[in-house]
């Protein structure tokens, strides 16, 4: 009996799986809002367009038709068989589908980047060297790798991508992520997925000048470790292991020592459950397999060692993408969508929390020769010292050569730098020093940076004063003090009444000048609270303004490149107008030429058709005379 398309039957499915992937469902439909934003179709709409589909479906079983569901509508999907997608995608995505399926959750299908990427590829990038140089290092155990059409279409992707996206360029260990697409995908589809895992996955901050994503992983996957991991949490302090250890883990998305058989499972995992919910998760269950075998291991270097080798994937065997896909399901109630944002703002509180406390320690101690930083504002450079540059003003500026040293990690092959080094310390890895292109100004963030700049120096100024102010109220406290010692003093050699009925009085005036100073100091504190809450906002506010002029300057960047395509193609046009038009007149002067040599010719048989009969009439008259 044939099989037909069943809707209903999918529906029953997903229903029967709902309390097993009921925590698991949460990271999709969290990844779901961030990569497809626009998607707000309630459920009866969701199930009328999955219906639709299935009335024309060559499916021949209910799990090709729930394969053409995901790969003609995701969100959808989705929305109507939640389990049913979290399940099918944790069971394996078929191979036959996996490219396709890859498209549907990046949601890359819905730009497009075809005349895009052409035109990139014609523009130069700085980052040449450095990309030409890490081809052949990019998974050299594959064999498809080594190709050399492979890594020339590796090459374009990770050059059109650091022309694309300037702030980012090219980092050390990219290539490893674009890699595993190419072998799915193709060169352009490969393009729009990198671009959609770095502008809706959360993990472009990882690899911008400050690389602020990578300090929020690290802290939270240190985080996650204490609570889950002790033991092994206080082995690592002991042997003073730092959780950098992890950016190269987290950088290249694992990609570096992991089996390419996992890999691909994860990365359907990544462009469905989202990618720093995933990573933390995946290097938890990394840890917590080996935490026997890194126990037992007691010096530093050997440790690290351990924990950069690929045979820190062994203890998974040759099934390990089953064994790792079922410890990340047991992760799900630790590693949850809440806690990770929880730990973020932790972050940034304690972040903000030291800066405060830093400024006042400063302002309180007279350190005015702070050595003075550069924090960079869209609207221009606003000139600060090293305490007011940590504050919660979000707009941290480092070295560097500071974030290089972060993530110089070493691989199986050596060390390798993950950024640009400063310095040619590291084998093999060439000096680079990137510059951040300023963005262009504009009236309203010109005064936005000027009030910021009102702002601290108003601020400023009332710490000085404040800290003045502090100091004379010492000194006024302590001669009170001894006055008041004097008078109790004299007050012994009195009677007890007078001696109480005094004692009484200053015990009053002491309260007073107390309840006067402190509310002085109150004051001045509310004030510097006011000052920071205006800084606070004046900041969020220009970042509202960088991100618009950041989204401006892509569409400007995307316009004068199809102008130029389109520029391009006139010029080429024009140039086949003109070779026709050549063409066209060479013909029509040979065809005129042949014809005035045939009227030539006519001519001359004419001519000697005349001669030779006159010269017959002539012969004619001779004989008759």
């Amino acid at each position: 009996m044939p099989y037909t398309p069943n809707l209903n039957a999918l529906i029953s499915q997903n229903d029967e799986l709902k309390d097993d992937y009921d925590r698991q469902v949460i990271f999709v439909q969290s990844c779901l809002s961030q990569v497809h934003p626009k998607h707000n179709t309630g459920y009866d709409e969701c199930k009328r367009i999955l219906e639709d589909i299935c009335t024309s479906s060559d499916a021949d079983s209910d799990k090709s038709l729930f394969w053409q569901l995901v790969e003609k509508d995701y969100p959808a999907a989705v929305t109507v068989l939640p389990y049913l997608v979290c399940s099918s995608i944790h069971a394996d995505v078929p191979s036959n589908v996996r490219a396709a399926c890859w498209k549907a959750l990046s949601g890359c299908t819905e730009r497009d980047f075809t005349v895009l990427y052409d035109l990139l590829n014609t523009e130069p990038t700085k980052f040449e060297s450095l990309i030409t140089r890490d081809l052949h290092r990019t998974f050299p155990q594959v064999d498809e790798c080594k190709d050399p059409e492979f890594q020339r279409k590796l090459g374009r992707v990770l050059r059109a991508f650091s022309v694309y996206d300037p702030d980012v360029g090219y980092c050390q260990g990219m290539s490893f992520i674009v890699a595993p697409l190419l072998m799915v995908l193709d060169e352009q589809t490969s393009f729009a997925v990198l671009v959609q895992i770095m502008e809706s996955y959360d993990i472009r901050s990882s690899y911008t000048a400050t690389m602020a994503g990578l300090d929020v992983r690290l802290f939270q996957l240190e985080n996650l470790m204490a609570r889950e991991l002790p033991e092994l949490y206080a082995h690592f302090a002991d042997l003073g292991i730092d959780f950098t250890y992890a950016a190269g883990w987290f950088l290249t998305l694992f990609c570096t020592t992991c089996p390419l058989n996992i890999v691909f499972r994860l990365y359907d995992l990544y462009l469905s459950e989202g990618i720093p919910e995933t990573i933390i998760r995946v290097a938890l269950c990394l840890l917590k397999r080996n935490q026997t075998i890194l126990l037992d291991v007691m010096l530093h270097e050997e440790l690290l060692q351990r924990l950069y080798s690929a045979s820190i994937w062994d203890v998974y065997g040759s099934d390990g993408a089953e064994k790792l896909i079922k410890d990340l399901e047991e992760l799900t109630s630790l590693v949850t969508v809440n806690t990770l944002d929880e730990l973020e703002d932790t972050l940034r509180e304690s972040q903000m929390q030291k800066a405060l406390s830093s400024q006042t320690n400063s302002t309180v101690n007279g350190d005015s020769q702070s050595r003075p930083l550069v924090l960079r504002v869209k609207s221009g450079f606003v000139s600060m010292s090293q305490n007011a540059l940590n504050t919660a003003m979000r707009l941290t500026a480092r070295d560097e050569s500071a974030r290089s040293s972060v993530v110089s990690i070493p691989s199986l092959a050596g060390g390798v730098s993950m950024r640009p080094s400063l310095s040619n310390s590291v084998t093999d890895t060439p000096s680079i020093t990137e510059e951040c292109p300023s963005a262009p100004k504009t009236d309203k963030e010109e005064e936005l940076g000027l009030v910021l700049n009102a702002v601290q120096g108003e601020y400023q100024d009332l710490s000085e004063k404040f800290s003045s102010y502090r100091v004379e109220v010492e000194k006024e406290r302590e001669v009170m003090a001894g006055l008041l010692l004097d008078i109790q003093n004299v007050l012994h050699e009195n009677n007890e009444d007078q001696m109480d009925e005094m004692n009484v009085k200053l015990d009053l005036a002491m309260k007073k000048l107390s309840v006067n100073e402190d509310e002085k100091i109150r004051r001045e504190i509310e004030t510097q609270k006011d000052l920071h809450k205006q800084m606070e906002d004046l900041q969020q506010e220009n970042e509202v303004h960088q991100e618009n002029n950041r989204l401006l300057k892509r569409e400007v960047r995307d316009l004068t490149l199809e102008v130029k395509g389109l520029k391009d193609l006139l010029q080429l046009t024009r140039q086949q107008l003109q070779e026709v038009l050549r063409t066209r007149r060479h013909s029509s002067s040979t065809v005129s030429g042949q014809n005035e040599l045939r009227e030539f010719s006519l001519t001359r048989q004419r001519s000697a058709r005349n001669s030779t009969s006159a010269k017959g009439s002539s012969n004619r008259t001779s004989v008759i005379f």
